[in-house]
């Protein structure tokens, strides 16, 4: 009964399946997997600041698009970095007269970038656009993922061997086509642009399906 419940609880984590072929051989099918994060070589940040008469212009907090500028340097100072930003885009409203400014910096660590968001933040920044630099990739690096899955579903496929009390293991077949490649054609361009309030990791995963026969 102990041999049972493990294996009942072994296929729902791993999602195998398992069918008879004869009286002495079972087929298996095992999900291979791999976790992994996609490094960035580098993270643009672009702050936009403007007088939008919630945080910033007459009767506000900050009277001048200027004024909340300079606070967002303070901020900066305060949490211990010397980074320096370009203004990239300094701009009038010929209609309303208000004023906008959008900043721009670079960094190559996440932890950074983050405490520049938050002092964003206590700036009341309109937002934050956050520009993510990767390398170009290479066959090799899919390549690696993929022997990382099928190891990973081998040694899934050895655990429901023991448990059925079977001697030998032979691969039959791999199915790669549950993961989009990531080969340069679909993968990321060298510029990979995300627009968004919160910096993380970018981690993807990669799966393969695969068929073993237990006899």
């Amino acid at each position: 009964m102990g041999n049972l419940t493990f294996l009942f609880t072994f296929l729902v984590i791993t999602t195998a399946s398992i069918s008879a072929v004869s009286q002495d051989t079972i087929s298996i099918q095992v999900e291979g997997k791999v976790s992994y994060e996609i490094p960035h070589e580098a993270i643009y940040l672009e702050i936009n600041f403007s007088e939008n008469g919630v945080s910033c212009g007459p009767n506000t907090q900050f009277e001048t698009v200027y004024d909340q500028v300079d606070n967002f340097y303070s901020q900066v100072k305060n949490i211990g970095l010397t980074t320096s930003f370009e203004e990239v885009n300094v701009f009038k409203n010929s209609i309303s007269g208000k004023n906008k400014v959008t900043l721009k910096t670079k960094f190559t660590d996440i932890e950074s970038a983050k405490k520049i968001q938050e002092a964003a933040a206590f700036a009341f920044a309109d937002k934050v656009n956050y520009f993510y630099l990767y390398p170009e990739k290479k066959f090799e690096d899919e390549d690696e993922k993929a022997i990382l899955a099928l190891r990973d579903a081998k040694s899934k496929a050895l655990k429901i061997k023991s448990v059925l009390n079977k001697e030998h293991i032979k691969l039959i077949s791999i199915d790669d086509e549950i993961t989009p490649t990531m080969r340069p054609s679909q993968y990321f361009p060298p510029a990979y642009r995300q627009v968004h309030h919160s910096i993380k990791a970018n981690k993807r995963s990669y799966r393969l399906l695969v068929n073993y026969i237990l006899y």
